[in-house]
């Protein structure tokens, strides 16, 4: 067998994977989802962030002074 056909069936066989674990047949398709991955993490680590810094943001204490 040639190099050329090794790699056509190790497509093949990969496409057949990825459509019974994931529902789509061709690697460029996955494309598109790991782009919205990425953006929902970077979301989530942005909204992270601003929690953490709301709460180690210096407060003013409020004394009593007679």
């Amino acid at each position: 067998m040639t190099k050329r056909y090794l790699i056509q069936v190790a497509a093949r066989n990969l496409s057949l994977i990825l459509r019974k674990l994931f529902g789509v047949g061709t690697p460029r398709s996955l494309q598109g989802l790991m782009c919205a991955f990425r953006l929902l993490y970077f979301h989530i680590m942005m909204f992270y962030f601003s929690i953490v810094m709301y709460w180690r943001r210096p407060r003013a204490c409020w004394v009593d002074v007679h």
